[in-house]
Order: structure tokens, then C-alpha cells, then sequence
């Protein structure tokens, strides 16, 4: 007996990606808020914090690879949200 197979490809490309955000606002984001861009699904964050050092609210997401590149604006809620 073997181990069973794996179901989908090792070899596929990478469909989403951990990046930084900042997000304009005072309060740190939920882990698992959604970020969309023009209405669509882009992400959802892991964790966030707000920066003692700069009072910026930063943010660990899983975003999908087409709005991963740094400057890609996103929304989280009614806050814009900057790949970084």
C-alpha cells in the first residue's frame, strides 16, 4: 500500500502571495479581513498592527499574485490598503 496521491499539481504557479500592507486608518485590521480592488476578491489579512515607530497601520496578507506587486492599491473595508 501506498500513501494516497496528492490532488493537484506541485509544479502549478503560485497563486497567491504573503506581502506588507499599510492601510490608512488608526485601528489594527482583523486577521481575516477581506481586501478587494475595484470589488473583487485580492486577499485576506493574517495579522496587522499599529507601527509605534511610524503610526501607520501595517499588515500581513495573503494576496493573490496579479495585485502582489508593491503599490498595488487595494481596499480593506472602506480604508485603502498599499502593497508595500
Amino acid at each position: 500500500m501506498g500513501a494516497p496521491e496528492a490532488e493537484g499539481s506541485l509544479t502549478g504557479r503560485v497563486n497567491k502571495k504573503l506581502v506588507r500592507v499599510e492601510v490608512d486608518g488608526s485601528a489594527a485590521l482583523q486577521a481575516g479581513a477581506k481586501l478587494t480592488s475595484h470589488g473583487a476578491e485580492a486577499g485576506e489579512v493574517t495579522s496587522s498592527v499599529v507601527s509605534p515607530r511610524t503610526g501607520k497601520v501595517v499588515a500581513l496578507a495573503y494576496v493573490r499574485s496579479q495585485f502582489a506587486e508593491a503599490g498595488s492599491v487595494l481596499e480593506a473595508g472602506e480604508a485603502a490598503a498599499v502593497v508595500t
